[in-house]
């Protein structure tokens, strides 16, 4: 995963950075809880660690726009500045 993948992912929307990872790696479930879904998990987790990072990095350096809004939580909306 990289800042392409990102700015791919965004296009021309507004996402969350839980909307960015589902984009990415996909959903994960355990409801038929098998081996691939607690691996999701996993995965999710790393990616979702390396992504903050990125989108931290990517709004310093201008290329992502964030803002916050508070639906019942203060959640960060990511888009990109073209």
């Amino acid at each position: 995963m990289d800042r392409e993948d990102i700015i791919r992912v965004l296009q021309n929307r507004e996402m969350t950075q839980d909307q960015i990872a589902d984009e990415i790696i996909g959903k994960y479930t355990t409801d038929d809880r098998s081996r691939k879904g607690y691996l999701k998990i996993g995965a999710q987790i790393l990616v979702e660690n390396e992504l903050e990072f990125l989108l931290n990095e990517m709004v310093e350096s201008h290329i992502l726009g964030m803002k916050r809004i508070n639906n019942g939580l203060l959640e960060k909306i990511y888009y990109h500045i073209i």
